[in-house]
Order: C-alpha cells, then sequence, then structure tokens
C-alpha cells in the first residue's frame, strides 16, 4: 500500500517493528524516524527497492533521479534476504520480537 505523507496534509505513518518499509522523496525534506531501539549499523539491513518479485509501482516519473546510499545499491534481492532471515516471533508479554540475520 502506498502513502504520500506532507507536511500540508499532516499524515505520519507507524511502520511496526520487523516490517520492511520505503519511501520515495518527492521534493526537499525531512525524514524523522521514532525507534523502540538504539541504531546499530552493524544489524542495519533492507531489501532492494526496486527488486521484481516485490513488484512495487514506485512513482519514479515524478521526480528528476534515484538517489540512493552506497548501502542501498546493494542490498539483497528479497529472494536473497528470505534466505538469510530468522524471525523469532513475540511471547506473550514480550515487547519487541527480535530480528536477525544468519
Amino acid at each position: 500500500e502506498q502513502f504520500e505523507l506532507s507536511a500540508e496534509n499532516g499524515t505520519s505513518l507507524y511502520v511496526p517493528f520487523g516490517c520492511a518499509h520505503g519511501y520515495l522523496v518527492l521534493e526537499d525534506c525531512l525524514i524523522c524516524y521514532k525507534a523502540n531501539e538504539d541504531f546499530y549499523p552493524e544489524y542495519d539491513t533492507g531489501i532492494l527497492w526496486n527488486d521484481k518479485e516485490l513488484g512495487i509501482p514506485w512513482p519514479v516519473h515524478l521526480v528528476d533521479s534515484v538517489i540512493l546510499s552506497e548501502k542501498d545499491n546493494h542490498l539483497p534481492t528479497f529472494a536473497e534476504y528470505k534466505e538469510k532471515f530468522i524471525f523469532h516471533p513475540l511471547k506473550k508479554g514480550e515487547k519487541n520480537g527480535k530480528s536477525c540475520i544468519s
């Protein structure tokens, strides 16, 4: 599902823990995250934004170019990601699930 977040519409989006997400910035802006944990770059991962298996209809026609970080340029496909991903679901009373890359 896609959402447009802007100062004009005042929309924000809650992304649950462990849920993959991405965004396309259409104009100069500041992105703010509220996280449930400190950031550990050594565990930071993701999925290639334009993976054909996911089929996300990114509206790239609305921007002059797609600018990605070096890290994001080298993310695995969804199939590659699934091969390495281990998810430990919440147990009753736990606050955070745990995920890791093997």
